[in-house]
């Protein structure tokens, strides 16, 4: 993906050289203290008016669809619409889904617009959406996880900007700037150029990003209180190992006291990042927090020292660093009941797929279990786990878009609340039933008809303008937010209760675009993978090896575009805030 985007850079480059274009010279270099950065003029919460002259101007009317007025094209207009892939063995194609079908029929019935789904595989998103976007053939509504390349390909005409759509035609979606509300409607805005050339999805459950869980079986079977310190975590994890026979019996051999995989940045995370300062300064957070799996802050290398010193007390599974993601003997060994512990997003043992805890029942006994604990504690002794800002995927329409009023009215339809609300619980009685409590209670999925199965966690990859659930109109649609199948709600809620008291938002930083960060890349195919591969390298070897290879390693880092970001960065902090520490509105 990165490659691809600095080759379509490359190319433009040397065709405004053959043209006769200049460059222009660098910025003159900004001295100590000195800030100079002057932000744009915030928007104002835009009121949300009809505008008859901007309906008959796009040839749109007012219709009275169920008994609401909204706004209808009096010709068909054609839009493609990015639908995330994750291609579960009842549903081959999201494209062909129930769900796909009612979007594109009630689309059509609402707004006279015909919607075309285009499938990219959710796991390799930035490759198929590089491909798309060379060829020229990428969805009208565009999504990428990563915003970084929407910039890039920006910065070289290829985004239209939305701001003066959304300035000029706020009437037209009401329902998505009431969901997302002003600043997240606004949110990539660039501070300087008022430009915005994507739309922030919302994530509503921003502050529950990952837990610790353990065996609370084992816990029970050995006499131990679930750790809350890291010194306890590992006497735990010493437990299982010197008592993987008991645990385990005849597969005594195939115990993992804590398994985390490949990207360790994210699967050992808690661990590692105890060891950051708990008064990290905002400045010291922008300048080195770049890298999604904290390879750069302080403390770092200490945590990655404690998992190397399990690594060689056989306490972390031993081949870990042979695979990824995308593997799925890291979750098998989970659903095998072989591992004791293990970091990962909050709900990931509770989801049905993979379905870790129901699938651990089965191959091991009713009473087997995942539990979440909060024990690494840092130096103010606290577990302090940085959370987002509650934004999650970036929507832009591609330059080749045609239609791009009608591509805000689908963005609308797609988060009106009767819209979200059905396409992420289904049908009450094939679905879900409402419990005496108002719960909503999920069904056995193997139950669902295969035509209505959904394919992915609610749905979300249909719905792209938010993640997990927002506020809707029944109440009890709210609790569906812990309606797991097969996992008992004390246990969703006491994961959901823990992550959110320990959750850490860093104040939100936002200057100039960090050019470097476009030009070395950001995803696990850039820093965050080079990261990775120095975590790897470093926690697997001797233990007297470890100093020398973790700093040859972050060496390369720097080397290959760690230092350049890290120089960016201070420079833009000092542009925009000056030589001060904290930021001024935190």
């Amino acid at each position: 993906m990165k490659k691809m985007f600095l080759a379509l850079l490359a190319l433009i480059l040397v065709l405004a050289a053959c043209a006769g274009g200049s460059t222009e010279p660098p910025p003159p270099a900004i001295g100590a203290g000195e800030a100079v950065h002057v932000e744009a003029e915030a928007e104002a919460d835009l009121e949300l008016v009809e505008d008859a002259d901007i309906l008959a101007r796009h040839g749109l009317t007012l219709a009275n669809i169920d008994g609401e007025m909204v706004p209808r094209f009096d010709e068909t207009r054609n839009i493609s619409v990015i639908a995330w892939n994750r291609s579960p063995e009842r549903l081959p194609h999201i494209s062909e889904s129930y769900w796909a079908d009612w979007i594109r029929a009630e689309v059509l019935r609402m707004h006279n617009i015909n919607v075309t789904f285009v499938e990219v595989d959710r796991w390799t998103e930035g490759d198929v959406m590089g491909t798309l976007l060379a060829s020229r053939t990428a969805p009208d509504v565009s999504m990428m996880f990563d915003f970084q390349p929407v910039l890039e390909l920006a910065g070289m005409g290829g985004v239209i900007d939305l701001a003066p759509f959304v300035r000029e035609y706020a009437s037209l979606i009401p329902n998505f700037y009431t969901m997302q509300g002003t600043d997240m409607v606004w949110w990539n805005r660039d501070p300087v150029t008022a430009e915005l050339f994507g739309f922030t999805g919302r994530h509503f459950a921003g502050d529950l990003r990952m837990a610790t869980f353990v065996r609370e079986d084992w816990l029970n079977t050995l006499g131990i209180a679930p750790p809350e310190t890291m010194q306890q975590f590992e006497d735990m994890l010493i437990a299982f190992r010197d008592n993987a026979e008991l645990l385990l019996g005849a597969d005594a051999s195939q115990m993992i006291p804590f398994r985390p995989t490949q990207d360790i940045g994210w699967t050992g995370e808690h661990v590692m990042t105890a060891f950051i300062p708990n008064d990290i300064t905002d400045r010291e957070h922008f300048i080195y927090g770049f890298d999604d799996r904290r390879f750069m802050y302080e403390g770092i290398k200490e945590g990655a020292r404690v998992l190397n010193r399990w690594f060689n007390d056989g306490l972390i599974w031993p081949d870990f660093s042979l695979h990824d993601a995308n593997n799925p003997i890291g979750d098998d060994l989970l659903m095998l009941g072989f591992v004791g512990a293990f970091i990962g997003n909050w709900d990931y043992p509770f989801r049905t797929s993979p379905g870790i805890i129901n699938r651990l029942r089965e191959n091991v006994g009713p009473y087997a279990n995942f539990i979440s604990v909060a024990p690494f504690l840092n130096d103010a002794g606290i577990p302090r786990m940085e959370v987002g800002h509650g934004q999650e995927r970036h929507i832009f329409f591609p330059h080749t878009n045609t239609e791009p009023i009608a591509s805000l009215i689908y963005i609308d339809f797609i988060s009106r609340p009767n819209v979200r609300e059905f396409i992420m619980f289904g049908y009450e009685g094939i679905h879900f039933e409402m419990g005496p409590d108002g719960y909503l209670i999920p069904t056995n999925n193997d139950e669902w008809p295969d035509e209505m199965f959904i394919p992915s966690l609610r749905n979300f990859d249909l719905l792209p303008t938010f993640t997990n659930i927002p506020p809707l109109s029944n109440p009890a649609l709210n609790s569906l937010a812990f309606g797991f199948e097969g996992i008992e709600q004390d246990n969703v809620n006491r994961t959901v209760e823990m992550t959110r008291r320990y959750a850490w938002v860093p104040t939100r930083v936002v200057t100039r675009e960090i050019v470097s960060e476009g030009l070395y890349g950001g995803g696990l195919d850039g820093m965050f993978g080079m990261g990775n591969e120095v975590l790897n390298q470093a926690i697997t070897v001797p233990v007297d090896q470890f100093d020398a290879v973790f700093d040859a390693g972050r060496a390369r880092y720097m080397a290959a575009g760690g230092q350049a970001i890290i120089d960016e960065r201070r420079a833009a902090w000092l542009e925009t805030f000056g030589d001060v520490d904290w930021h001024p509105g935190g």
